[in-house]
């Protein structure tokens, strides 16, 4: 699969990149959802599904000093990419319209992609299946990574870590995402800051949780110099 993942130190050619930490035992991986491949051109009803007014709420009242916004700190010592892509996904938070049903193109911007080259966060996820950089049902994503997530929609969803964890906590493991506190907020495809924890609990009882991949994207590059929070139909 053709693309282009600006990556640290290690990634060689051949498309093979390395992961960001070793395998270490005694991790909890979350339980992994069967693929639901895409089919055909994606429309509304088959993109991904946006959290219940319901499960917001319930979002809403477990953080109500931080609805989806708060300060992430860029660790010392990240590659210069990495932290590039993370301060370019946290630039987005806060921004309050425009990315309904975007989640792959945001995830995507963070790394300096006009859009993902993909149809849907799922076909993303399928394809990064097939190339060796998906690491399915693994609940401890480095920072910088791509985490997926079957819906219960064809089209899936997919975020940027921004924040991980040597523990592996979910609750501390953060990421960004479109429209989950748009029902509570009264904005419309808004960009908010969330934790893996509540995350998970959001889709299929618990049990949506795909993995983690590389951040591997196939679309077109935003122009040298793009500022961050650019438009979505940039």
């Amino acid at each position: 699969m053709a693309g282009r993942a600006p990556w640290p130190d290690g990634a060689r050619s051949g498309g093979a990149r390395r992961p960001l930490h070793p395998q270490r035992p005694g991790r909890n991986p979350l339980p992994v959802a069967p693929f639901h491949p895409p089919g055909g051109t994606p429309d509304s009803s088959r993109r991904e599904q946006p959290f219940t007014a319901r499960s917001e709420l319930k979002l809403c009242e477990e953080s109500p000093s931080r609805l989806g916004t708060g300060a992430v700190v860029v660790p010392p010592g990240t590659p210069n990419d990495v932290a590039t892509a993370v301060r370019a996904a946290l630039a987005y938070v806060g921004v309050r319209s425009g990315w309904t049903q975007l989640c792959d193109r945001l995830a995507c911007r963070a790394y300096g992609y006009v859009g993902p080259g993909f149809t849907t966060a799922q076909a993303h996820w399928n394809a990064m299946v097939v190339r060796g950089s998906a690491h399915p049902g693994d609940a401890c994503p480095p920072l910088g990574s791509f985490v997926f997530w079957n819906t219960g929609r064809p089209a899936g969803h997919v975020s940027v870590v921004v924040q991980a964890d040597p523990r592996c906590d979910p609750d501390k493991i953060l990421v960004t995402s479109n429209g989950v506190y748009d029902s509570a907020t009264g904005n419309h495809g808004g960009v908010y800051l969330i934790s893996l924890a509540q995350f998970n609990a959001g889709y299929l009882h618990g049990s949506g949780y795909l993995g983690w991949s590389d951040p591997v994207c196939a679309g077109a590059l935003l122009p040298a110099g793009t500022i961050h929070p650019a438009p979505d139909g940039m």
